[in-house]
């Protein structure tokens, strides 16, 4: 009669297995590596630019004004960064895409209701300092704007093509 050996790990072993899983987790989680889904690494400035409508100087400064309203108190679930919910907001603002496409970009695998919530947060962000970014005229320089408008580039009327229904002519603005 043949003998066959057990196949069944030992409880010794299986804990030495678990234990050194558990050692190759922690390594992995403790890296430092560069992240390849980074926009702000993984693209050049042009193609940065392209994408977000804004330099990475520009959206570093931005970054750094809103930062404090973008920040989790908890760690619940998997916060994002900062950083990632700018580029998320950006993203759909430049681009007007669907919600879960622009979750889907850079690997983040972001649903779609995270990214509704954090491109809320960021308009709520950027809307609490609008003085900061967007400067109306004042009545004398509005009415220079309009003037420099008048005189630069307005085609003749019978030049503007496919305008019939409005009329172009220095009346009309007054």
């Amino acid at each position: 009669m043949m003998m066959y050996r057990s196949h069944h790990p030992t409880t010794a072993s299986l804990r030495r297995e678990v234990r050194l899983r558990r050692y190759r987790q922690l390594l992995l989680l403790n890296a430092k590596l560069a992240d390849p889904t980074n926009p702000l690494t993984k693209y050049t400035e042009h193609h940065f630019q392209e994408m977000y409508r804004l330099s990475k100087e520009s959206f570093h400064e931005l970054l750094s004004i809103i930062e404090g309203d973008l920040d989790r108190l908890d760690n619940r679930g998997r916060p994002l960064p900062a950083s990632y919910q700018l580029l998320l907001a950006l993203h759909f603002y430049c681009t007007g895409s669907y919600q879960k496409e622009v979750g889907e970009q850079h690997g983040l695998e972001v649903s779609q209701p995270t990214v509704c919530r954090t491109i809320h947060r960021v308009s709520e962000a950027l809307a609490q300092r609008y003085s900061q970014f967007v400067v109306f005229p004042s009545t004398t320089q509005a009415s220079e704007i309009h003037e420099r408008l008048l005189l630069s580039n307005m085609p003749p009327k019978h030049e503007a093509e496919g305008c019939s229904d409005i009329m172009a002519g220095a009346d009309t603005f007054s």
